[in-house]
């Protein structure tokens, strides 16, 4: 489950609840799913027909339903006081989140990856080697790739990830 900060807000989906400097702020169900799936994968840009799948599935639903809730969300987190919406659209595209997010990770396990041809490799704890080598952590089977070709470390991390800080390596 998720929960973030960003600004005045904290935003707890397992509560399902948004509170702004600690008050409870209402959104109707589908502007906090909506609120949800734009946080969990921020900063990345959804797609139109990737947000009616998450959030109406198997139903068609109009453009016009989403772009309401956009709107409810921008009326509740923006708060006339900055210049930029926390919902940022991608014309023809979609919509991400915008703001800065802090994401609380006390307790929740952390899983590090690198995408290869599509496919997510989770990475262990420690070193991982990345090479020809069959016995390396991520097999590449390339002649441009040497046998050990790279080594990540995951080490500890801090209680507490800034999204701008989360770094995705593409293999």
């Amino acid at each position: 489950m998720l929960t973030v900060r960003f600004g005045r807000f904290v935003l707890d989906e397992a509560q399902r609840k948004l509170t702004r400097d600690g008050v409870e702020v209402h959104l109707t169900p589908k502007a906090f799913d909506l609120l949800v799936v734009l946080a969990s994968d921020a900063p990345r840009v959804l797609s139109k027909s990737d947000l009616h799948a998450r959030l109406w599935p198997g139903t068609f639903v109009s453009d016009a339903a989403l772009v309401s809730l956009v709107k409810e969300l921008r009326r509740v987190l923006d708060l006339g006081d900055e210049k930029i919406s926390s919902i940022r659209t991608v014309n023809r595209v979609g919509y991400a989140f915008a703001r800065s997010i802090e994401r609380d990770l006390q307790g929740v396990l952390l899983w590090h990856w690198v995408v290869v041809s599509g496919r997510h490799v989770v990475l262990k704890s420690g070193e991982n080697r990345i090479g020809r080598d069959p016995a390396s952590t991520v097999w590449l089977d390339s002649a441009g790739v040497s046998r050990n070709h790279a080594r990540i470390v995951v080490t500890a991390r801090t209680r507490r990830l800034k999204t701008s800080e989360a770094r995705t390596a593409r293999v």
